[in-house]
């Protein structure tokens, strides 16, 4: 059988091999359909656009990357700020002075040393809360100029820039590079000194505190001082305000018509405005929670207390660690601050009409 088969075969070669070839080339056909098929269908997933983001995701999201990018200028602002405070409260300095002259009980330079560290430690926390505060004013007002001049679906809303064609790229820099300066940082070294004084000018080194009773005891009491306002009147500004006004009026000042000018104003306007004494407020109190955590964890508790004058090195690192880079709970928890979050949307949204 297998030689009549083999003869068969032979006999009809021609038409074996046709159908053959004719089988492979269908076959590779195939093949070559279905690598295309499954690359078209790679490509088509690989380039299929997501679906289009609502206008309010859009703006909320360029929101969110407006407030992160505040945050790392003012990483890099800290550290003038901690060289501007090491430089005019040297503590340090005062410290080895002390020893060197064999003055370390003498109460005279004991009261100054004692004025030195309170005042450097709250001035930290001030500089921290206004500088966070100062940071975000303007980026968000940068922001919302920069998004309602980009926006291509429309806001429904006319852009309020300073003129038509919008911020030009030398007045958005000029802008977010000012920083709170040496002249508001002095000012705020000699107000934070001088409330400091009033609060412990009675105040003996032997008086026992714990955490909470030198939160209110001390930086409560400054804090009151500077805080509120002068007068009962409606727009009565603090003290710590109007430092921070004056400080503007004196670097801001811009050419008539210069697009600085219209941006300044808004600055002066949310300063003067009772949300930023609100949350600069908040800032502090958070603030303050926080040192009064870590000062109670390395006292022993609530209850542990030492002398004024045991006090006054903790109150000191508490001070540098404030406007220190890296890790930093005190900056940390005024970030988490919500009404901050809530005033930085204020100014970012304030042309805005309803566009969800």
């Amino acid at each position: 059988m297998l030689t009549d088969a083999a003869k068969w075969a032979w006999s009809n070669r021609r038409k074996i091999v046709g159908v053959t070839v004719a089988a492979a080339g269908t076959y590779a056909a195939f093949v070559v359909w279905r690598k295309k098929c499954e690359l078209q269908s790679f490509c088509e997933e690989l380039l299929q656009e997501p679906p289009m983001q609502s206008r309010k995701a859009k703006v909320e999201e360029h929101f969110q990357a407006a407030q992160r990018e505040s945050d790392i200028l003012l990483a890099r602002e800290l550290q003038g700020i901690q060289a501007h405070l090491t430089k005019a409260l040297d503590t340090e300095a005062f410290r080895t002075q002390m020893r060197a002259e064999g003055a370390t009980l003498d109460p005279v330079r004991w009261n100054k040393f004692t004025l030195m560290i309170t005042t450097r430690a709250i001035a930290s926390l001030y500089a921290v809360a206004l500088a966070l505060l100062m940071r975000r004013v303007h980026m968000n007002i940068v922001a919302r100029h920069y998004l309602l001049e980009k926006d291509t679906e429309g806001l429904g809303c006319r852009s309020s820039s300073p003129n038509n064609g919008g911020l030009n790229k030398l007045t958005k820099m000029r802008f977010l590079s000012r920083e709170l300066g040496s002249d508001v940082l002095d000012a705020l070294i000699h107000a934070v000194r001088k409330a400091s004084s009033t609060a412990t000018s009675s105040l003996r080194l032997d008086k026992q505190f714990n955490a909470a009773s030198l939160q209110r005891g001390v930086i409560s009491v400054v804090r009151e001082l500077l805080e509120k306002p002068g007068s009962n009147e409606p727009d009565a500004l603090a003290p710590i305000c109007a430092l921070l006004l004056d400080g503007i009026r004196v670097n801001g000042v811009a050419a008539e018509g210069d697009q600085l000018g219209a941006l300044l104003e808004e600055v002066r306007r949310t300063v003067a405005s009772a949300p930023f004494r609100i949350v600069l407020t908040d800032l502090m109190q958070a603030a303050g929670n926080v040192w009064t955590e870590q000062l109670q964890a390395t006292l022993g508790g609530p209850e542990a207390s030492r002398p004024y004058a045991k006090l006054l090195s903790h109150l000191e690192r508490l001070g540098k660690r404030a406007v220190s880079e890296g890790e930093n709970s005190t900056l940390q928890s005024m970030l988490g601050v919500q009404s901050l979050s809530e005033l930085c949307w204020m100014i970012y949204s304030a042309p805005f009409c309803d566009y969800a």
